[in-house]
Order: C-alpha cells, then sequence, then structure tokens
C-alpha cells in the first residue's frame, strides 16, 4: 500500500474516532440536559408543595 494511501485511511480512521468521541459527547450531553429538567421539575413540585402548606396553614387559622 502506498504511503498516501495508508495516511488517508488513518485519517479516515482518526475522524471515525473523533466522530464516535462527539456521539458519545452529545449522548451525555443530552442526558444531563434531561436530568437537568428533572431537577427543575423536582424543585417546580417542591416550591408548590410548599405553597400549598401555607395556603393550608392559613385556611385552618
Amino acid at each position: 500500500m502506498p504511503k498516501s494511501e495508508s495516511v488517508s485511511l488513518t485519517q479516515q480512521e482518526d475522524i471515525a474516532a473523533v466522530q464516535g468521541v462527539a456521539d458519545a459527547a452529545e449522548k451525555n450531553l443530552l442526558q444531563v440536559a434531561d436530568l437537568s429538567q428533572q431537577a427543575r421539575a423536582f424543585a417546580a413540585l417542591a416550591r408548590i408543595n410548599i405553597a400549598a402548606e401555607k395556603i393550608a396553614e392559613k385556611a385552618d387559622q
């Protein structure tokens, strides 16, 4: 195999490896974004529960 083809093959392998890493990073970021969204939803539910407790306390007075 001529040297130029070998370099080209190596470059193709490097590109494939970088694309694999980029795909994995994107998947991880999507998982983090999903967890972040879930955390925001839980925080919102906590605020709603606190507000509901305050309303219930005022209703009991």
